[in-house]
């Protein structure tokens, strides 16, 4: 019976040391000698109180009251910086900034049902770990090495039992559910009589972007509505590629039906961008890259209407769409992005030179050359989305921005589509360069000739 006080001590004087806690006497000394002072002052005030007259008192009342509605208030309103705290933009924001009471609201009303979805999957997650534990221990080691600081890549290892021949194609099915595209897969045999093998994986995360919030209901937010100056471009050159009086002035046959098949491609990458970033993985990623693939042959077949000949221009319009297609469907089925990257990229590398070297047949040739510089711009931004959306203050990230330089390529198609004119002489962009630099170096050294003196 007398080793409980002590025990007792302990702990209070282990809450006091540790926890900075002060013991109960002292609490309720604290509280009395509160309670004596607020006696002490009711009582200073009561004969004043009562000397005063109505108006006094009410006012006393009225300040009363706005004292303890502004406490409450300042009550409310911490409840409300607290429970921003919970949510996950407001913990890994970097800014000083603070929410206000709606848009803290607002936050939460979106995301509880995010985290009812998650903590359903984990608890599914967690009865099939349960399950696999019951049946016995087989995942033996699991690590994981980033590659560089962006996050977007890293190389997996994964250390089990072997029980059966499925367990490869089942872990690269679990990969891909998760967002994982994975560039190599390799396999080695630890322990041959255990059993035991190791799988190394390099993944890349395609569709962790940086930015994922969500506004009005509307997931990643900015990743969507980024795509709707696509949509204003697309309708506008449309319409202007039909336009009663000519607007964009094409001379040969096959130059109008390439635009226009550039021009819905433009217009439908903000439909099947949108809908890829409302629910971001491989199969909507589909949606997303067929429609930049018809833009991309669009415009190659134009360059040859223009540059090279009209009749194999014009034939090779519905070839180059084919492709496009099947570079597409052939990435989908067989997960291998060359025939896309081939389709992508190699306009990139063959239209801005065929722009220098090839003489056009319009002016205002250069614009070609901007469209590819805001294009090029946009691949960068793309590849630094996380830290463009750290460099910001979480304003804006990467892929947002990439967005939106990529929809200045078009911009600058439909202006020079609505400046340009026949040219009467056909010189090429490298020639006029080369003809400017060499009459300003005539000039200069003209300019250095010494004059003599008549005499």
């Amino acid at each position: 019976m007398s080793s409980q006080p002590n025990h007792q001590t302990s702990i209070s004087s282990l809450l006091h040391d540790r926890l900075h806690i002060p013991p109960a006497e002292t609490i309720v000394e604290k509280e009395s000698a509160e309670k004596d002072t607020c006696q002490s002052q009711r009582k200073r005030k009561e004969p004043v109180l009562h000397e005063v007259d109505g108006s006094s008192s009410g006012a006393a009342k009225k300040q009363d009251h706005n004292a303890k509605e502004r406490l409450r208030r300042m009550r409310l309103h911490a409840s409300y910086l607290t429970l921003g705290t919970l949510l996950p933009d407001h913990s890994s924001s970097s800014s000083k900034k603070k929410w206000s009471a709606p848009s803290i609201i607002d936050n939460v009303i979106t995301y509880i049902p995010k985290l009812q979805n998650e903590v359903g999957e984990l608890t599914l997650r967690k009865q099939k770990l349960v399950e696999l534990e019951r049946r016995g221990p087989s995942i033996r080691a699991i690590s994981v090495l980033e590659l560089g600081e962006s996050g977007y890549e890293a190389v997996v290892q994964i250390c089990l039992k072997k029980e059966n021949e499925d367990e490869f194609s089942n872990l690269l099915h679990v990969m891909e559910v998760q967002g994982l595209s994975v560039l190599s897969a390799s396999t080695s045999q630890v322990c041959r009589e255990q059993r035991v093998v190791c799988y190394n994986f390099h993944v890349k995360a395609y569709h962790n972007f940086a930015d994922q919030r969500s506004f009005l209901g509307i997931p990643n937010f900015l990743n969507v509505i980024s795509n709707f100056p696509f949509l204003i471009i697309g309708l506008i050159g449309l319409i202007l590629c039909f336009y009663p009086e000519d607007y964009f002035s094409f001379s040969l046959r096959g130059e109008k039906i390439g635009w226009t098949c550039f021009y819905i491609g433009v217009a439908a990458v903000a439909f099947g961008s949108s809908y890829y970033h409302l629910h971001p993985n491989d199969a909507t990623l589909l949606w997303d890259r067929l429609p930049m693939t018809i833009a991309f042959t669009s415009i190659m077949a134009i360059f040859v209407i223009e540059r090279i000949d009209e009749h194999k221009g014009t034939y090779s319009i519905a070839p180059l769409l084919l492709a496009g297609l099947v570079s597409i469907l052939y990435w989908r089925f067989f997960d291998d992005l060359r025939p896309y990257a081939l389709v992508q990229f190699v306009p990139c590398i063959v239209i801005p030179l065929m722009a220098i070297l090839l003489p056009p047949m319009y002016t205002h040739s250069t614009y070609w050359l901007w469209a590819a510089g805001f294009y090029l711009l946009a691949k960068v931004e793309e590849a630094a989305d996380k830290p463009i959306y750290s460099w910001t203050h979480h304003i804006i990230s990467g892929h947002s921005l990439k967005h939106l330089c990529a929809a200045m390529v078009p911009v600058f198609l439909t202006l020079m589509l609505a400046k340009r004119t026949v040219q009467t002489e056909r010189i090429s962009l490298y020639k006029t360069w080369k003809k400017g630099s060499e009459e300003e170096r005539f000039e200069h050294s003209y300019s250095n000739v010494a004059v003599e003196e008549t005499r």
